[in-house]
């Protein structure tokens, strides 16, 4: 009888601890999972509708062409253009080229007329840009917060280092991973290499920005911007007319 009733031990110990183990690396396996979900896909969304505000920015930066003008954009808008600043920005015809190119061309009967009217329309992208950008971002820390907390809730009801010394009690302090003296260090280096990495929040790894005003809002002040950024730079700003103006 004795003997039966130790094997009945052993085959419950052995149960215990199989149910357990396989409750705990299938939770840690659908977290990993949900967070390469969270790095590979929706960051990866949330980057295009970044690079979308990017680009405006940097269009704006070249039109305007110097640090005066950027800072009445700034005064205008409350967005830094000042953040997008790279010297091989204004200075290469190549970046101008792929920032403007692809651009539809505006109709006027002057350079200056379709410089303003081009002034506009990049104005009105970045102001869209910046709005589905913010819904975005907004969205995907709704994800964070929540995919974290289910994290942090995990770590709550599994206790790696308190399962590992319940499994040794379990077997009467016969599940040694190592001598008596260390053993609950070496459970808490265990359960830190098997802890599931969370990677920053969204806001730590892009730009901040925060709504621009409706062109609506500040269209005279827009206008007037945009004309006087052509008569300080008229060379540069026929040159991005051409730009926008080929075909190819």
């Amino acid at each position: 009888m004795s003997k039966d009733w130790e094997n009945l031990a052993e085959s419950l110990s052995i149960e215990i601890k199989r149910e357990i183990a396989e409750n705990y690396f299938n939770e840690k396996n659908y977290l990993e999972e949900e967070w390469e979900h969270y790095q590979k896909d929706l960051f990866k969304k949330l980057q295009k509708k970044e690079e979308r505000v990017i680009l405006n920015g940097c269009r704006m930066l070249i039109l305007l062409g110097e640090k005066e003008l950027w800072d009445e954009f700034e005064k205008i808008t409350g967005f830094s253009l000042k953040n997008f600043y790279d010297s091989q920005i204004l200075k290469s015809y190549g970046i101008k080229k792929s920032l403007f190119k692809k651009l539809k061309a505006p109709f006027g009967f002057s350079s200056k007329n379709k410089f303003v009217k081009l002034f506009i329309n990049i104005y009105r992208d970045l102001e869209t840009a910046i709005r589905d950008f913010l819904k975005e971002l907004n969205e995907i820390k709704k994800y964070y917060e929540r995919l974290k907390g289910e994290t942090q809730a995990f770590y709550q009801r599994f206790d790696l280092s308190a399962i590992l010394g319940f499994f040794r009690r379990l077997e009467g302090g016969s599940f040694n991973i190592g001598p008596i003296e260390p053993m609950e260090k070496t459970y808490e280096t265990l359960a830190e290499t098997l802890k599931i990495k969370i990677p920053p929040s969204p806001e730590e790894m892009v730009e901040k920005v925060k709504p621009i005003p409706p062109f609506s809002e500040v269209s005279s002040e827009i206008i007037r911007l945009a004309k006087k950024a052509f008569e300080k730079h008229q060379k540069e700003a026929r040159e991005i007319i051409e730009l926008v103006s080929k075909k190819t």
